[in-house]
């Protein structure tokens, strides 16, 4: 009795575990992104900072309505005063659509030097 007690318990921490390692998987992913678009940005700049850069990117080019896909950005030589960009330097966003159609996603950042850049991308969805 103890024997199947623990193993049932067994199989649902092993069936438990996958699923918090995808959720845990998924942050890792956003963050990676993040962190290698700000760094796509910064290549970009080529050392002149009075010309801010951006890029966006999304995991797919087609979706399905109600399917997930991630949307992130990163940025470099944009002014961080509070109020003066609506986005952070960089960030990502888990995005589901219920509508079918094409879909513009558009950011644009203000320089330090009050120079402005935008970046995009777009999705289709089915």
């Amino acid at each position: 009795m103890i024997r199947r007690i623990f193993a049932a318990g067994l199989g649902a921490v092993l069936l438990a575990v996958p699923m918090l390692a995808s959720a845990d998987a998924q942050t890792d992913l956003m963050d990676q992104a993040r962190f290698l678009l700000t760094r796509e940005a910064a290549s970009r700049v080529n050392f002149d900072s009075s010309k801010p850069s951006c890029v966006v990117m999304t995991s797919v080019k087609m979706a399905r309505v109600g399917e997930a896909f991630l949307f992130a950005w990163g940025s470099f030589g944009i002014d961080t005063t509070p109020g003066k960009n609506g986005w952070t330097q960089n960030g990502a966003y888990n995005i589901v659509t219920s509508v079918p159609g094409t879909y513009l996603y558009k950011l644009s950042f203000v320089g330090a030097g009050g120079a402005a850049t935008s970046c995009e991308t777009r999705v289709v969805v089915k």
